[in-house]
């Protein structure tokens, strides 16, 4: 008789623990964190030294792309959303593309093939979230590049 008894007490906590639990609201699961930056934590931005030689423009030379015309407008259409200071590359003035970012320059004036710009444009590696430019902006930019990356 002792055996059943114990059973018995046994029995009802489990169903007193299976009635609480299922009186007990469901629990929505946690949602992902997104990833954000505070970008008021940066110090404040200031003119950077050229990590690359400030490119000069030769005499007689015909100079057909525009910085402020022609590349500018590719890269605030393009690369700012995500180079406007991510990982220290900002792509909003000349002197910060010429400073390139904590990784380094990332592009060498006069040498497109040694530019990695260039090589992640043609790749398609940028940018990441959205289709690769077109060719001849990718063009405009090695022929700047390739002019010596004037600042025009």
């Amino acid at each position: 008789m002792r055996r059943n008894t114990w059973l018995l007490v046994l029995l009802i906590l489990l169903a007193g623990m299976a009635l609480l639990s299922a009186c007990q609201p469901a629990r929505s699961p946690t949602p992902k964190p997104t990833a954000t930056f505070d970008y008021s934590l940066l110090p404040p931005r200031t003119t950077p030294v050229p990590l690359t030689p400030v490119p000069t423009a030769t005499p007689g030379g015909d100079i057909q792309v525009s910085f402020r015309n022609d590349i500018l407008p590719i890269f605030e259409e393009n690369c700012v959303r995500c180079h406007g200071g991510v990982a220290g590359l900002w792509l909003t003035d000349y002197e910060h593309v010429l400073y390139g970012g904590f990784a380094g320059p990332i592009l060498v004036p006069g040498d497109p093939e040694m530019s990695r710009l260039l090589d992640y444009l043609r790749k398609g590696t940028m940018p990441p979230d959205a289709p690769p430019l077109p060719e001849e902006e990718i063009r405009l930019i090695e022929e700047w590049i390739a002019a010596g990356a004037p600042n025009n």
